[in-house]
């Protein structure tokens, strides 16, 4: 199956705040090469650059340079930089007002057929069955709770239907929004993995290199003390007014 082409238009803005990341690297150096792919993948630079000569470029994968652009298109510009600390954020901003008053209405509302009473989980798959939003956790839904007064403990401690405790649970068919998480998730993954190989790799050869400069360091350094031991015994012969010969004769004695 042929990966998605994502195409980079950054922002007067956007661009400044990724040019400032790369002059300054004060940012983790996975930060500063994500700032590097999305700016060099601007579509309004002068150069185009294919993923390949990109990759080149800046010693990265295939892999990272579409990851990088993939999740500029889909979540943005601090998710695709700071992917681990801004992800959260961006899904939080999607829970609005208006969200939060039906998510409360719901919870306000008879659970689904079947079940007794709410559960957070059953609450977190209902809002989104219901396409309240793509994706909510059972902590945010309790925030949410929290804060209109309801009680989350009950919740929680919800006691299963009769005649279901030996009854498998059936699983639910995951949404084209978890499906796409999913896959997203895996791709990041992999480029994270990439990024580590090449981490070592470059380590390694680094370490290879030490101990060439060192092992040629102690040769020279061994060499150099000979040298000087050497002329330390030629001085002290000299100074005792003997000759090498009646030394060694002395010594085997």
């Amino acid at each position: 199956m042929a990966k998605t082409k994502y195409f980079i238009r950054l922002t007067d803005e956007e661009r400044a705040f990724l040019a400032k990341i790369v002059q300054e690297e004060k940012e983790s150096a996975r930060a500063v090469m994500r700032a590097k792919i999305l700016l060099l993948s601007d579509r309004e630079t002068q150069k185009k650059r294919s993923v390949p000569e990109l990759a080149e470029q800046l010693g990265t994968t295939h892999t990272t340079i579409q990851t990088v652009r993939a999740e500029y298109a889909k979540l943005g510009l601090e998710a695709a930089v700071f992917r681990k600390k801004r992800t959260n954020n961006i899904k939080t901003r999607r829970i609005n007002l208006n969200v939060r008053e039906k998510i409360l209405a719901m919870a306000a509302g008879d659970p689904p057929e079947g079940r007794q009473r709410w559960s957070l989980r059953l609450l977190c798959r209902e809002a989104v069955n219901r396409g309240l939003i793509d994706h909510i956790s059972e902590a945010t839904m309790s925030s949410i709770l929290k804060s209109a007064g309801v009680q989350t403990k009950e919740l929680s401690e919800m006691p299963r239907p009769k005649g279901s405790r030996n009854r498998p649970k059936p699983a639910a068919a995951p949404t084209a929004a978890k499906l796409e998480e999913l896959r997203a998730g895996a791709e990041a993954l992999e480029a994270e993995i990439e990024e580590l190989s090449a981490e070592l790799k470059a380590k390694k050869e680094e370490l290879g290199s030490l101990k060439k400069e060192l092992a040629v360091a102690e040769k020279l350094a061994a060499e150099k003390k000979a040298e000087e031991d050497k002329k330390a015994i030629l001085a002290a012969v000299e100074a005792s007014g003997k000759s090498v010969e009646e030394i060694l004769a002395l010594i085997s004695k």
